[in-house]
């Protein structure tokens, strides 16, 4: 049987020692261990009078008796309320989300069951899952609140203590009151109809702070001058700024949120660093600021530089702990924003004969569900959460992945919308007149250039190129598969001896400064990249100048055309073992002709820098013919080495020796 330690007996007889004298209170629900079940939790602002917090209450409760939602009721402590729920279809983020919403009369919290308790994350797993992007506050949360108390219990009052900054326990108690049968309620509303019912949006859930789903619907948007946000950090003298841990109700701060709003007053155009600067050396100055809060000030600003939420937060800080200075100080240049955009602003509405207001058509995303005789029609609120696409919205037809690890996919998306709004949110454009099927022609802008003026004699081949040829060596397999032939299931009807891998890479580069030569093997492989992505990425830089070299000395002459790589039998080899690389945070395939077994062409466009290459087969344009043949007949018959063909070695060459060889 099971016994207790020496040391875990010490333990249990010092706790029973300790709460010999205190008696249960009530009972709380452990939230993981109860898949399937959400609890809306409603925290109404204590600082509101009674009246208007029953009120609050009240009005509330009303939505959902008129929404006919099947949930559990609960009134807490201090007013607010529990309303229990099923999850439903939605994944959530953690077993406890807090101030998902949140505004002047309440917060909102959700506390469900998003991973059980045998699953639940580490504080490292979700650091990782959300980047940094959380609050260290968090780590108490994701592991204590999964505990739910439930009606009928009752607890002491807590007031705050300024001077020890903690929450100490009153004498006067409070309970948990239920508002309808909770205990005994079946089939409960899902949490998404609670959400439609009291009109909160079902999105901010999936994030984990509401600052954040801000950041990215107004990341450039700031509405604040450089005179307020000096007056906003010359009134921070009465907040009291913790390391991690801050009491909103007592309107305190940590230091990431502080940090996260000061760092985006660099979004307003007169802010420089030298101004950031000063404002870091004022706050940290702050007589509010405690011993934790000053040893980590530094390693805490270096950590966040780069991230950031809104100023507005600065505006609230302010506002709760410097009322009068608030009102002195900051509200006159409110004052004079609003007056000078009202005598600046143009309305203009759109009205029918009858000079009623027109509403502007909207679109909006549904899905159709069918079975058997009966169709639905469900709203999609967030395509994005939906499908892990973000569509453009001028054409809506253009997507890219969101789970992009680098984060890249949003400068993908900016770069198409501001194409998309030259072509009018058109992706195909038709003429008014018939034309002529001419692909050849339109297809290349320099000859239809050419074409259109009847200069043709102008127009000249591409000139400069790149070439490429890949070695390969022996790797050994030695197995067996398919179809075993035995009863043990070691041997099988076919055996593979080896496979052919890559050894190394060499190309050639024809410019108008001559001919240039780079080469890479599995010798430069490193942590970062392996010789192929070196290659690609040496070629993209060459490429280049081989582009520039190609255009015509008239500015005036458009060139579109994409720098050619060439290989020799590229088609059947050597792009088997470049087609991986061509897909990454850096380029992508625009155009792909021929099929796994024989790829003809494929245009590879950089992300950044704009360059296209286009790796094409020179089998593709002569007769069948081996390298030396096609060498006399293209090469140049001044090149005497073009008539002796070197012999690789490829029998001295294996995985396992390649860096023995010389």
């Amino acid at each position: 049987p099971w016994k207790l330690t020496d040391e875990e007996k010490i333990c249990v007889e010092a706790y029973k020692k300790e709460h010999q004298y205190q008696e249960r209170t009530g009972l709380a629900i452990n939230i993981a261990k109860c898949p399937f079940l959400a609890i809306v939790d409603i925290d109404i602002n204590k600082k509101l009078e009674k009246s208007e917090r029953t009120a609050i209450r009240e009005e509330i409760l009303k939505k959902i008796e008129d929404s006919k939602l099947n949930v559990g009721l609960v009134e807490t402590a201090h007013g607010g309320l529990h309303i229990y729920c099923n999850t439903g279809c939605i994944c959530l983020d953690n077993n406890s989300m807090v101030a998902v919403i949140s505004n002047e009369k309440y917060a909102v919290d959700i506390f469900a069951c998003a991973y059980p308790e045998n699953d639940m994350p580490s504080w490292d797993q979700l650091r990782m899952k959300y980047d940094d992007k959380v609050d260290r506050n968090d780590e108490n949360k994701i592991g204590k609140l999964r505990n739910v108390v439930l009606p009928f219990s009752k607890i002491k009052d807590k007031s705050h203590d300024k001077s020890s900054h903690r929450s100490i326990a009153t004498s006067e108690v409070l309970e948990y009151n239920q508002l309808n049968q909770v205990f005994h309620m079946k089939n409960l509303n899902s949490l998404a109809d609670v959400f439609g019912s009291l009109n909160f949006d079902i999105n901010v859930i999936k994030y984990k702070r509401k600052a954040y789903h801000e950041i990215q619907k107004n990341a450039d948007n700031i509405d604040l001058t450089y005179e307020q946000a000096v007056i906003l950090i010359n009134g921070l003298d009465n907040v009291i700024v913790h390391n991690y841990v801050s009491n909103k109700d007592n309107n305190e701060a940590s230091l990431f949120t502080l940090f996260l709003s000061i760092n985006s007053l660099r979004k307003i155009p007169e802010v420089d660093e030298a101004f950031m600067n000063e404002i870091y050396d004022s706050v940290r100055e702050l007589p509010g600021l405690t011993v934790k809060a000053r040893e980590n000030f530094n390693s805490r600003r270096q950590q966040l530089q780069n991230k950031s939420s809104s100023p507005y937060y600065l505006q609230s800080l302010v506002k709760n702990t410097n009322q009068v200075y608030y009102n002195e100080n900051f509200l006159p240049t409110l004052v004079k924003k609003v007056d000078s955009k009202q005598s600046h602003q143009q309305i203009s509405v759109n009205c029918d004969e009858n000079n009623a207001i027109k509403e502007e058509p909207r679109d909006f995303n549904i899905l159709l569900v069918h079975f058997r005789d009966k169709f639905h029609f469900l709203y999609i609120s967030d395509t994005q959460a939906l499908t892990g696409l973000a569509y453009c919205p001028v054409c809506k037809l253009h997507a890219v992945k969101v789970n992009d690890k680098l984060g890249n996919w949003n400068r993908d998306l900016r770069k198409h919308i501001e194409q998309c709004k030259l072509n009018k949110g058109k992706q195909v454009m038709l003429s008014g007149n018939q034309i002529p099927f001419a692909p050849h022609i339109t297809g290349n802008k320099t000859y239809e250039y050419f074409w259109s003026r009847q200069e043709l004699q102008n127009f000249k081949p591409t000139k400069y190129y790149i070439t490429y040829d890949f070695e390969t060596m022996e790797e050994q397999i030695n197995k067996y598969f398919g179809k075993s032939v035995n009863k043990d299931n070691d041997i099988c009807n076919s055996f593979q001896n080896s496979a052919l891998v890559p050894l190394s890479v060499a190309s050639t580069i024809k410019t108008k400064k001559g001919i240039k030569t780079i080469y890479f093997d599995v010798r430069s492989n490193n942590n970062d990249q392996n010789f192929i992505e070196q290659w690609i990425d040496a070629l993209f830089e060459e490429a280049k100048q081989v582009k520039a070299d190609n255009m015509y000395d008239d500015i005036d002459v458009p060139y579109d055309i994409p720098v050619p790589v060439l290989g020799f039998n590229s088609a059947h080899f050597d792009m088997i073992f470049v087609l991986p690389y061509l897909t990454s945070y850096k380029q992508h395939i625009t155009n792909y002709l021929g099929d796994f077994s024989h790829i003809k062409r494929v245009e590879v466009h950089h992300k950044i820098t704009g360059v296209r290459i286009q790796f094409l087969d020179a089998e593709m344009f002569v007769t069948k013919m081996k390298l030396k043949e096609f060498v006399n007949d293209f090469g140049k018959k001044t090149n005497k080495r073009s008539d002796n063909k070197g012999i690789f070695p490829y029998t001295a060459f294996n995985t396992t020796n390649y860096n023995e060889i010389r």
